[in-house]
């Protein structure tokens, strides 16, 4: 055997950054409401498009992000987890289950590469950025 190394990855900025894409309180209070209301493409269907609206307005709001290219993919990323939940989708003929499975994962891999940190202009003040922002 040979005594070569590997060289360890760090992935913790990935993991902190994907997981700054998902949002988490928006995807836990569709989950919730979407278990009270019957399974009917129309109930689901609202339920989601309502969250789906309220996503960019928490995520400015109370989450104090600031990079629109986060807020738009943190918006994108919670349609996404709809989907793979099934939501209003899981009634269609066209719904398998390896197609979520599949998106999730492509999703999940490419996203975090294509959002960078919010640029800081030239001579402001630093300012602490929120829990939630890249």
């Amino acid at each position: 055997m040979s005594d070569v190394k590997t060289p360890a990855i760090d992935t913790t900025a990935y993991l902190e950054k994907l997981t700054k894409l998902i949002p988490g309180e928006i995807v836990a209070l569709y989950l919730a409401i979407a278990a009270f209301v019957p399974k009917e493409v129309v109930a689901q269907s609202i339920v989601a498009g309502l969250a789906f609206v309220l996503t960019p307005f928490y995520l400015t709001s109370v989450a104090k992000v600031k990079n629109i290219a986060q807020i738009v993919v943190s918006t994108l990323s919670f349609a996404v987890w709809v989907f793979v939940t099934g939501g209003p989708f899981q009634g269609q003929a066209w719904y398998q289950a390896w197609i979520p499975g599949a998106v999730l994962a492509a999703y999940t891999l490419i996203v975090p590469m294509f959002v960078a940190p919010a640029p800081v202009a030239v001579g402001t003040a630093a300012r602490t950025k929120s829990f939630r922002e890249i």
